[in-house]
């Protein structure tokens, strides 16, 4: 059984095996960290007070329910109305989901950054990256052709600085770069807007299938074909190719008075 439960100004859900009021205050109470020695009152919403007797026929309606710590706080509670309590909750919500996002938004940009930088200098570096950069910033998006090409720079600078497999947090980072460099890459759908160019989780996405491919071509063989041909040509043993004259081929009795 889940119930809505608020506490000053948190929110959280509640989850008791049964309709018990005493069984609810214990998990509330543990739920929000409220000391032992507090006693807690429970109103709804309209700050009407509940006690264990309707608390069970609450259960089947949407509703709220309030924890008060003290007296002081339940009758300041009780003596505003049910809009005003309506309109501070809502604005609560509001004030936390707007710092949330900000804060989010902030923190992504502060990743970011350097990701960006990084990618620009590696376009700048290589030849016809400059274009790439051009043609975004004159059209606003990249061709499908450039976004293959700008990929293989990238999978080819990862390879260059790390060998040919590079870390994960290597590939995220030039993905979230991607975007953060052009942000008509981002793909909105997406959690993090960068998994088309690479996916953590499944190993997918642009970077990651130029990467197989260049692991691919570059792969070591045990016995190359020019290895096995240098050793048929300049070694000996059973590899060695050997002519054969059978001229000089003895036949019955010749070849058994050889071998006695």
């Amino acid at each position: 059984m889940i119930i809505k439960v608020q506490y000053l100004s948190q929110k959280k859900y509640v989850k008791i095996g049964e309709a018990c009021f005493e069984m609810f205050i214990a998990e509330a109470g543990e739920k929000f960290s409220i000391q032992q020695d507090k006693t807690l009152t429970v109103t709804d919403d309209g700050g009407i007070e509940i006690d264990a007797d309707v608390f069970p026929e609450l259960m089947n309606k949407d509703v709220c329910l309030v924890i008060h710590s003290d007296s002081k706080e339940l009758s300041a509670k009780t003596s505003s109305s049910h809009m005003d309590t309506l309109a501070m909750l809502s604005r609560e919500d509001s004030e936390g989901d707007a710092l949330s996002k900000r804060a989010c938004m902030e923190n992504e940009g502060l990743q970011g950054a350097p990701a960006r930088d990084l990618i620009k200098g590696i376009l700048l570096e290589k030849p016809g990256g400059v274009a790439i950069l051009k043609e975004y910033e004159e059209t606003g998006s990249i061709c499908d052709s450039s976004r293959r090409q700008m990929v293989n720079m990238l999978a080819a600078h990862m390879t260059e600085t790390e060998g040919r497999i590079p870390q994960r947090l290597t590939k995220e980072k030039y993905a979230h770069g991607i975007i953060s460099l052009f942000p008509a890459l981002k793909d909105p759908l997406s959690k993090k807007g960068y998994e088309h160019f690479y996916d953590a989780q499944s190993g997918s996405g642009f970077l990651a299938w130029r990467l197989k491919t260049i692991q691919r071509k570059t792969k070591l063989h045990p016995l190359s074909s020019s290895s096995s041909s240098s050793a048929v040509v300049t070694g000996g043993g059973p590899t060695l190719i050997r002519s054969i004259n059978n001229k000089h081929q003895l036949e019955d009795e010749q070849c058994k008075q050889a071998i006695s």
